[in-house]
């Protein structure tokens, strides 16, 4: 009998650990409306001539202008992520979230924050206040501008429209209280580097399709990459004429800033792009990552 038992609890744990994570999508990916063109913040003329986007620059504004927030108060690593995500009365539109997840927000250059967007980009354009931030414990100082400022590497998150949940990035100086948003990634499912792994150059868009529906908006506009934000690190991967045309892993989360260009120098831009000042560091607590 003890034997019987023993197979069958056996059995039972096999069977677990081989499903796959459930979706977090509350709709079929390939049912859900797309834009026509993906639209970049950093782009000023696109974003100021985009309706959905306009419509959102008056409250960005008018909170930069405020600037009151209390970034450190907002800090909760303790609560889980579901209760911190329910004080958020509002979730993400599913085409604030096809475009949001291929954004870049920071183009500060040598300048320290000039051009950049600050956090209060997440709360114009999802029109909810942010609630909390998780603080990842990673600082750095300031390479230009003002030396010897520190910021925080942070993030909140949001609800989306048709499921899933949309990571949030952006560093804090503790000196100003000024903030400087980072990239957003929409997650939908639990994943790991061994679903990509045996993806190559050249294979078909619709191999990544299968495994992940966020990457419907960048195949379809090939001039932006999907972002995959995996529970041991961070695939991008770039498309051409429906076919994989490049693809990047990123063990510890952190992606280069490609959206920062310093001059003719290839190996200083390279070394400049992932300085802790401008690298996209995409970690989040491993509480926080979707369980499968």
């Amino acid at each position: 009998m003890k034997k019987i038992l023993c197979f069958g609890m056996i059995a039972v744990l096999i069977l677990l650990t081989s499903c796959t994570a459930p979706s977090l999508l509350m709709a079929d990916p390939s049912e859900m409306d797309l834009p026509d063109t993906p639209l970049y913040v950093s782009e000023l003329p696109e974003f100021w001539t985009n309706e959905t986007f306009n419509s959102r620059l008056t409250p960005y504004y008018e909170l930069q202008e405020k600037d009151d927030t209390d970034w450190i108060s907002l800090i909760d690593n303790e609560t889980p992520l579901e209760e911190l995500l329910d004080k958020n009365s509002t979730v993400m539109s599913t085409e604030m979230a096809w475009h949001c997840s291929v954004n870049k927000y920071d183009t500060r250059g040598r300048n320290e924050l000039s051009s950049a967007m600050s956090a209060y980009i997440y709360e114009a354009l999802y029109g909810t206040p942010i609630h909390f931030v998780r603080d990842t414990g990673k600082t750095y100082e300031n390479l230009f501008g003002t030396q010897g400022h520190t910021y925080k590497k942070m993030y909140t998150a949001f609800r989306v429209e048709d499921g899933g949940i949309m990571f949030c990035f952006f560093d804090w100086c503790e000196q100003t209280n000024k903030t400087v948003a980072k990239r957003a990634v929409w997650v939908t499912d639990a994943h790991a580097y061994a679903d990509f792994k045996d993806i190559k150059v050249g294979d078909s868009a619709t191999s990544v399709l299968a495994i992940d529906p966020i990457s419907r908006f960048p195949i379809a506009n090939p001039s932006v990459k999907s972002t995959h934000l995996l529970k041991d690190g961070v695939v991008e991967i770039q498309y051409e004429e429906d076919k994989v045309s490049d693809i990047q892993y990123y063990s510890d989360g952190i992606v280069p800033n490609t959206a920062i260009f310093m001059g003719t120098d290839e190996a200083e831009n390279e070394e400049f792009m992932m300085s802790d000042m401008l690298q996209y560091n995409l970690s989040v607590l491993p509480q926080d990552y979707p369980q499968g």
